[in-house]
């Protein structure tokens, strides 16, 4: 796992990132090792969220999340939790961009969940510095979230504007 880390985080090898990950979630599936195979999912899903798949580290992440009973190891939890508020957290991005703020808010709403999780765990393990450091994400994605309330907001006045007339075009009662 340290190699697949390495090339991630290191030389940014991707594709022999995820070649050494799934080679180490094969193993730990097999040993039934259930905190080793939450921390290499976890990896897979970092791998993924920067090759861009975020749906597929999302179903990653689920999947780490589904042998949590067998983990024992909370602190794995909170970079668990902290990693898919992130992938969340550019799925709210790209569906900002795309203009599909119903989806943005749903992301929104599951990525303000998990760093939520976070932070409890963090506090929980008297992890300060930590805690603070997910506040101060908690408040950026507050701020996205206003970003984005004022985007559907202008999207929506704007569907209401008739065709051809814009803020330079005086209205009739103007005239």
């Amino acid at each position: 796992m340290s190699r697949a880390r390495a090339k991630l985080l290191g030389t940014r090898d991707f594709t022999g990132a995820l070649d050494d990950i799934e080679l180490a979630i094969s193993i730990y599936q097999k040993g039934k090792q259930a905190p080793d195979l939450f921390d290499a999912l976890d990896v897979k899903a970092e791998i993924q969220a920067e090759q861009n798949d975020l749906s597929g580290a999302i179903q990653t992440l689920d999947r780490a999340f589904s042998i949590a009973a067998d983990v024992d190891d909370r602190g794995l939890f909170f970079y668990g939790y902290l990693d898919r508020a992130d992938v969340e957290q550019k799925m709210v991005q790209n569906y900002m961009e795309e203009r599909n703020f119903a989806k943005a808010r749903d992301a929104g709403d599951r990525a303000k969940n998990d760093y939520q999780r976070a932070l409890a765990v963090a506090q929980a393990l008297g992890w300060n510095g930590l805690a603070d450091q997910t506040r101060s994400f908690l408040k950026t994605l507050e701020m996205r979230r206003t970003l984005l309330d004022t985007m559907a907001t202008f999207s929506e006045l704007q569907k209401r504007v008739p065709a051809g007339l814009d803020a330079d075009t005086p209205s009739k009662s103007e005239k």
